[in-house]
Formats: structure tokens, sequence, C-alpha cells
């Protein structure tokens, strides 16, 4: 169910922050760490500067591009980011803006930009 979000949602975090998985078909997950490692990046570091860029246009009302949303059926690998209280509130903010969740959402930015 999509709602609104509050940081008492988010109070299962700890103060490092909380890990949030996305899956990726094998190909796919290879060509992320292709990609991040070309540019310098670990993976979660390339795939937040993504994600939060596009946070920062969805809550500014900035034009975006419509998301194409993919699945990797349950197959595949994990690639998992660290993200605060505040990340995740701000990642499920620009979510909802968009009619998704978090997870779904983020496979389909690192999508756009493979």
């Amino acid at each position: 169910m999509l709602g609104s979000y509050e940081m008492s949602d988010l109070d299962g975090f700890e103060t490092k922050g909380h890990p949030l998985c996305i899956r990726f078909k094998k190909g796919t997950s290879e060509k992320v760490r292709e990609i991040a490692s070309q540019n310098g990046l670990r993976v979660s570091t390339w795939i937040k500067r993504l994600v939060f860029n596009r946070v920062e246009r969805v809550l500014d009302h900035k034009d975006v591009s419509i998301l194409e949303y993919t699945t990797a059926e349950g197959y595949g690998d994990q690639i998992c980011i660290r993200l605060s209280k505040e990340e995740m509130l701000e990642i499920r903010r620009a979510a909802i803006i968009e009619k998704s969740m978090p997870s779904p959402w983020i496979r389909a930015i690192v999508m756009e930009n493979i």
C-alpha cells in the first residue's frame, strides 16, 4: 500500500542505517558492477548517486523520464545499499510520488542508466 511515511515508520533503522537490497539478473548485476568500477566508485555509491539525483528532481517537481519497471523474476544477485533513516525517507517519498515502492523504483533507475 502506498501512503505517506514519517520518521517513526523507520524506527527499526540503526544509527548506521539499514541495508536495502535490490535483486538483479546475473548479467545485469555484473554490468552494474562494471559501470561502477569504470567510474571509480563502489557499486553502492554509484547506485546511491543515481538514486539521489532522481530523488532531488522528483521532490523538486522537475521533469523526469518515465521509468520502465522490470523484475529479476526471483533469481539473480542482490546488490545492497546502506541507507540512513533520512535517506530512506527521501527515497520513499520520491518513489511514492512516482507511484512505486523503493526497491522496484531503485532497480528501474539503475536499469535506465546501464
